[in-house]
């Protein structure tokens, strides 16, 4: 996973496929039960936001939906006291930041 990540951070051939990686990052309301493929989506959305190569200008709108919604939403995962809910939520106002600013 990590290599995936750092080529999407980097690779300036990837910009084709940038609606579809968006479209993978808008799922997060069909995983809302699960943290680590939450975690993964923000990660993902992470890579995309650092990559110097693309223009996510027409796509801001649904990242920053994306990563709302796991700030913000209660999360089914959030039931269960096992689970790190906050770490979550906390990841994903940090990537807020590095989208707005």
């Amino acid at each position: 996973m990590k290599v995936a990540l750092q080529d999407l951070q980097s690779n300036s051939k990837i910009a084709a496929l940038l609606p579809y990686f968006v479209y993978v990052v808008s799922g997060v309301k069909s995983v809302s039960h699960d943290l680590e493929q939450l975690h993964r989506l923000l990660h993902i959305a992470g890579s995309l936001v650092q990559n110097p190569f693309l223009c996510l200008g027409s796509y801001v709108r649904s990242l920053v939906a994306s990563v709302t919604y796991c700030v913000l939403e209660p999360l089914a995962a959030s039931i269960n006291p096992l689970n790190d809910h906050w770490t979550l939520r906390d990841a994903a106002a940090m990537l807020l930041s590095r989208i707005f600013w």
